[in-house]
């Protein structure tokens, strides 16, 4: 409903100059309905005639009658109906508009022609038509740019588009379009872009060759024949993927071609070797040739490449060794070359890909051990190399792996490394279909993030460990595993029956507390630690002012050695602070008996408001910021590492977040809400044309399960 005031110029949404001339009226979102408030508003559009509106928005409202004419609106220049439900005849309504500059009626019910007269208009922004576009669309001779992206057009794209000489961008992705493409659709666009359509035919031998193109998508298409051979050299970006073309890659004028920054010819049915000449173009940050029938070698050249990113060239018939010139490529941050029949063996040159986070090699022929320098890979977060004929034993790896590590089906000997039990941030481990013998290392079952374990079809023998139920793990195909036993239950001695009555410290392990507030644990005979605190070494540590680390005002900190030979740190509170002279010691020893876990999830968890999740996150993150900063003067030999510690950490502050414990209903709370924030991440990027499409939302939410 609109506001009652006599003045319009008061109300929301409405500009005006001189005092009273209505120059812009914005009121999209408003809920507004033609049938609640019918009279009010068509007299609000009406105001159009007093010949100062320039700018019209009704979008995103309730309007769902027919629309009347806008006769009287000489001067309106940008019109937007956009996402409303209003019908009629919109070869009808727009005749007088003579200098309208941008019209948006997407997301309505028209039906009819564009009319003739919006030729005279500078920039149509989108249009949604029931049915085909008309050929007349060609008589808009002022027309800069054309957006009909995301509708349900079909029928053949119009061939005299090519005829608008101020026609710039043509967008008409993801629609119905069936057919050929126009000869000459690009003499005069510069971004053309009908992806995600149903186009058949050979490409316009012409498309590719003005010299104004800058970046063209085809892709998603069902486009057949050859790749034309004349590029533009000012082209910018050039997608074909997922159609159906033939031949080989005509880029033997890839020399020129010193602006180009992506090349995507992925799922087609090329042939023929990739092009030496692919090396020219200095700027190309992604090349994606993946799933065609390329063979031959690997050019060196694409070393060449210093600007790329990106290199996708799996499932081709790609042969011979992997050149070392591609560990020339320092921007590389993926790199997959799976599914093709490689042979000879990984570069050890590959340590100098210092940006590299994912690594496929998976289903070739390599052969000889990983090299050893491949653990200087420091940003490497994934490693496939399955499916190979790799050897040896299993070398020390890139610490900050965490998506996956996929060592399956190779020719592994040996036992499984202690050295993997640095990988705390790892979440798929596969081993499977080697020659490990040996046992099951227990560390595995101490490894945080861990989600899939496979070691089926080796040579393991021994007990195996017993494992959280959220970690898969498949150990068939080893005759020689024996199952863990049952663990018998254990009762946690009371901490009423605990001394109080002398001075003594409270002992706290810094480096198991992350751990502690996870397991809803601080120190409790059945947490993670008991095996290795004894509280008389702690006593005794305590004793001797030479393990003094380092003294606060309210607290000081012993080193302390357990039998285990793993060291703590035993922080002793000043019982003379006034701050511990306020409250009694006893009501200070119920309040160790609660954790974390016990608030978010127990009887109490509603009392915690935001500002109070808050304080409690800063607080935790103040603490391992200084942990982890005290580490650089001395050596914490801890079970978790400091990413585990983040990582651990992250799962406490989604628990504040969401009220959810770190394992739900079978489901571990930090995989489904990182997948799940990624997706709300992707969904409001600033850049419209960044967001995914709501059949990939969907996608991404189901596999996030």
């Amino acid at each position: 409903m609109l506001q009652s005031s006599r003045t319009p110029c008061s109300w929301k949404g409405v500009d005006c100059s001189g005092g009273s001339l209505i120059t812009r009226l914005s009121l999209s979102g408003f809920g507004l309905s033609d049938s609640d408030s019918e009279s009010e508003f068509w007299s609000v559009v009406y105001c159009g005639r007093i010949g100062g509106l320039k700018l019209l928005n009704f979008s995103k409202n309730l309007l769902h009658d027919s629309f009347v004419g806008f006769d009287g609106f000489v001067g309106l220049e940008f019109l937007d109906l956009s996402y409303n439900g209003l019908s009629g005849n919109i070869s009808l309504l727009f005749d007088k508009l003579v200098n309208l500059k941008s019209l948006n009626v997407s997301h309505n019910n028209f039906e009819g022609v564009i009319p003739s007269n919006l030729g005279k208009s500078k920039a149509l922004e989108q249009l949604v038509l029931s049915g085909p576009i008309p050929n007349r669309i060609g008589e808009l001779a002022n027309l800069e740019v054309l957006i009909l992206s995301e509708n349900n057009l079909n029928g053949g794209i119009p061939t005299n588009l090519s005829s608008i000489s101020t026609l710039l961008r043509f967008a008409a992705n993801q629609n119905n379009f069936s057919g050929s493409i126009p000869g000459g659709l690009t003499r005069y666009v510069k971004n053309l872009d009908l992806s995600y359509n149903k186009l058949t035919e050979f490409i316009p031998e012409d498309l590719f060759s003005f010299k104004n193109l800058k970046t063209v998508d085809l892709s998603y298409n069902s486009l057949q024949g050859k790749i034309p051979k004349k590029i533009s050299p000012r082209l910018v970006r050039l997608r074909l993927g997922s159609n159906k073309l033939v031949g080989e890659i005509p880029l033997a004028n890839f020399a020129t071609l010193d602006e180009l920054t992506y090349l995507e010819l992925d799922s087609n049915n090329l042939t023929g070797m990739i092009p030496p000449e692919l090396g020219d173009c200095q700027n190309l940050t992604l090349l994606n040739l993946a799933q065609n029938k390329l063979n031959g070698s690997l050019p060196a050249e694409l070393g060449n490449l210093s600007s790329l990113q990106v290199m996708k060239l799996q499932h081709n018939n790609l042969s011979g060794d992997i050149p070392v010139e591609l560990s020339q490529l320092n921007k590389l941050s993926q790199l997959n070359i799976s599914w093709n029949s490689l042979t000879g063996s990984i570069p050890p040159s590959f340590s100098n890909l210092q940006g590299l986070t994912n690594l496929n090699l998976q289903h070739n022929y390599l052969s000889g051990p990983i090299p050893d320098s491949i653990r200087n890979m420091n940003s490497l977060i994934e490693l496939q190399l399955g499916e190979n004929q790799l050897s040896g034993q299993i070398p020390f790896l890139p610490v900050k792996l965490q998506i996956a590590l996929n060592l399956s089906s190779n020719l592994f000997e040996g036992s499984i490394p202690d050295s993997l039990s640095g990988l705390t941030g790892l979440e798929v481990l596969d081993l499977s279909n080697n020659r490990l013998s040996g046992q099951i290392p227990e560390f595995f079952i101490q490894m945080p993030t861990l989600t899939q374990l496979i070691l089926s079809n080796n040579q393991l023998s021994g007990i195996v460990p017993k494992f959280s139920s959220h970690v898969s793990v498949n150990i068939s195909g080893n005759l020689n595993l024996i199952p863990a036993p049952a663990p018998a239950p254990a009762a946690s001695p009371p901490l009423a029956k605990r001394k109080k009555s002398v001075a003594v410290p409270i002992v706290i392990a810094l480096a198991a507390a992350v751990l502690a507030v996870i397991q809803g644990n601080l120190l409790t005979a059945n947490g993670i630690h008991k095996s290795n605190i004894s509280f008389p070494k702690a006593m005794e540590a305590v004793a001797d002012p030479l393990n003094i680390v380092l003294k606060t005002r309210m607290s000081i900190y012993y080193k302390a050695i357990m039998p285990s030979g793993m060291i703590y740190f035993i922080k002793k509170l000043n019982w003379s602070d006034k701050i511990f002279q306020l409250g009694s010691h006893d009501k200070f020893d119920q309040e160790l008996e609660g954790t974390l876990f016990d608030v978010l999830h127990g009887s109490v968890k509603n009392a915690l408001d935001w500002a109070s999740r808050y304080s409690i996150a800063v607080g935790i993150a103040q603490g391992l910021a200084f942990l982890h900063g005290w580490t650089s003067r001395v050596r914490l030999r801890m079970r978790v590492t400091m990413a585990g510690n983040v990582y651990s950490f992250g799962v406490v502050l989604l628990e504040l977040l969401t009220g959810k414990p770190a394992v739900c209903e079978g489901t571990e709370l930090a995989k489904l809400m990182l997948a799940v924030l990624k997706v709300a991440i992707a969904c409001v990027n600033v850049s419209p044309e960044a967001r995914p499409k709501m059949k990939s939302v969907l996608r991404m939410l189901l596999n996030a399960r």
